[in-house]
């Protein structure tokens, strides 16, 4: 399994007074990250995104209400929202990342998906796609290509929302080959 980690802003040659018209800024980055048992509160959430896969089951307050996640859900976080997360009794592990622009939430809505809603996924292989892909895009070129950024983002949130849709099936027809 892979396990990257990136702070993206050198890589995007970020400059804060431009962020506001990028479509897709993604700020930093960290996959299958180990959390001791605890709990990380943000009482005021940050000032960007946050998309969060976790692995493992973890508390999660979602719109002011306690959840317990299963393994391998995705939550969204919308600027300025609270986060509170964690396992107060187990190691946890997930793979996040932050971002900015005005691709955000028409890509959100396109797929259908809200904010701070557990998405419980069948198929785990495309978020960890996504990432490898964002991270592969940021750390092997000198300036990465938003377009490409903001097309990666749309493939992944249409696959979060088919994976959602549909369970898990297998074509039989690629088992005769």
């Amino acid at each position: 399994m892979l396990y990257l980690m990136v702070s993206i802003m050198p890589h995007l040659g970020y400059d804060q007074e431009r962020e506001a018209h990028h479509q897709l800024s993604i700020k930093s980055l960290h996959t299958l990250e180990g959390m001791p048992p605890e709990m990380v509160h943000r009482p005021e959430g940050t000032k960007d995104w946050l998309f969060m896969f976790y692995y493992d089951p973890c508390d999660v307050w979602l719109k002011g209400k306690p959840h317990r996640l299963e393994p391998n859900t995705l939550v969204i976080w919308e600027p300025n929202t609270e986060h509170n997360m964690g396992n107060p009794e187990k190691r946890w592990r997930h793979s996040w990342f932050f971002a900015t622009g005005s691709a955000i939430k028409p890509s959100m809505n396109q797929a259908g998906l809200e904010c701070e809603t557990a998405y419980t996924l069948h198929k785990r292989s495309d978020t960890e796609l996504f990432f490898q892909d964002i991270y592969n895009e940021i750390a092997t070129h000198h300036q990465a290509n938003e377009r490409i950024i903001v097309q990666l983002f749309d493939i992944w949130l249409q696959r979060v929302a088919r994976d959602i849709a549909e369970p898990e099936t297998h074509d039989n027809r690629l088992l005769e080959l």
